[in-house]
């Protein structure tokens, strides 16, 4: 039996499994998908640090798709898909669950066990995505992998609640009240969690995210590049969102070379990213109201390698405010060890 567990955002997938080694494996690509012969069909618009491509084409039940930074690098000015609560149900979704098990490089001799996760506001649907891949067959090929995965057992939570479930012990989430922001590409989610009992009534969705960022970062860099006679001066999302990882992960300086020049970016990087999780302060504090009540509050997801310090300053003397841990794949990791826990509570 092998556990999978797949967190499929508008910006980025993240996977994460167990080998029977007790190794773990991850993987982090573009949640970009597009039909075998070349025809726009983006998924999503990744606004947060990839590994490599993971294969830049694959076969699933004998459809070719191009898949992750192959979709995404040649798609830039194509519109994206906003928010859809169905997109789970296309085959765009399956596909990236496939590329995914692939990538991991998955043995096909037993049952996949899936964890996966959907955001807050879509959870309603979370029996529905159960039955759509329960006891289904993926077969899956690149240029030289092929393997048929069948999927047995699937558990499906929500992200952020999956974030929690990775960052605070299970003891204390069992007898305390939590709130959790979850940072994404284009939308930033919150909700409580009380006594391990997830809040549908308070369970808020904004579109103020990591795009924001990255959006009001391209302006400015492409500004500086015409202000200095650049007149059709264009700098790829891909590259500047690398270098914001990067900052972000490694505490590095941020700077982009613009012409002929390297330019230090760190100044005007941080007004852009005080002013973007000010206003996502100000939403979650106007309808999540008293924090003082709250026992912490779990800022996760990829905007929270980048925002959550911002945050911390803004509701230090009003919660504590923690980091989830491996904000990226707080989700997956956090799915995956409730998988294995329900697997544990079954057998007993």
């Amino acid at each position: 039996m092998n556990v999978v567990s797949i967190d499929v955002g508008f910006g980025m997938v993240k996977a994460y499994t167990k080998r029977s080694t007790g190794a773990s494996a991850s993987l982090l690509f573009p949640a970009a998908v597009a039909d075998g012969q070349g025809r726009s069909g983006v998924l999503g618009d990744g606004v947060s640090s990839s590994t490599s491509p993971v294969f830049s084409k694959i076969a699933v039940n004998g459809t070719w798709f191009y898949v992750g930074d192959r979709v995404e690098l040649e798609a830039r000015g194509t519109e994206t898909q906003t928010h859809n609560a169905r997109r789970v149900f296309e085959p765009a979704y399956t596909t990236l669950i496939a590329a995914a098990l692939l990538g991991l490089d998955i043995d096909d001799s037993e049952d996949v066990v899936l964890a996966l996760g959907l955001p807050l506001r879509d959870l309603h649907l979370r029996q529905q995505v159960k039955a759509h891949f329960e006891h289904t067959s993926l077969d899956v090929q690149s240029a030289d992998m092929h393997r048929h995965y069948r999927i047995g057992q699937v558990g499906v939570t929500g992200q952020g609640i999956a974030a929690l479930y990775d960052t605070i012990d299970a003891h204390e989430l069992s007898q305390g009240t939590f709130g959790v922001v979850e940072i994404g590409a284009k939308t930033t989610d919150y909700s409580l969690l009380q006594r391990l009992t997830f809040s549908e009534t308070a369970t808020y969705s904004i579109n103020i995210a990591m795009s924001n960022v990255l959006d009001q970062f391209l302006r400015h860099i492409e500004r500086i590049g015409q202000e200095r006679g650049l007149t059709d001066f264009q700098i790829h999302p891909r590259r500047v969102e690398r270098h914001i990882i990067d900052h972000a992960s490694h505490k590095q300086g941020l700077t982009i070379r613009i012409g002929k020049d390297t330019v230090d970016l760190e100044a005007s990087f941080q007004d852009i990213v005080r002013a973007v999780a000010n206003n996502i302060v100000d939403k979650v504090t106007k309808d999540m109201g008293n924090l003082y009540d709250l026992d912490g509050l779990v800022v996760a997801g990829g905007g929270a390698l980048v925002m959550f310090e911002v945050m911390q300053r803004r509701l230090h003397d009003q919660v504590r405010v923690l980091l989830s841990n491996d904000p990226q794949f707080a989700n997956a990791k956090g799915a995956y060890q409730m998988m294995l826990d329900m697997l544990e509570g079954e057998s007993h």
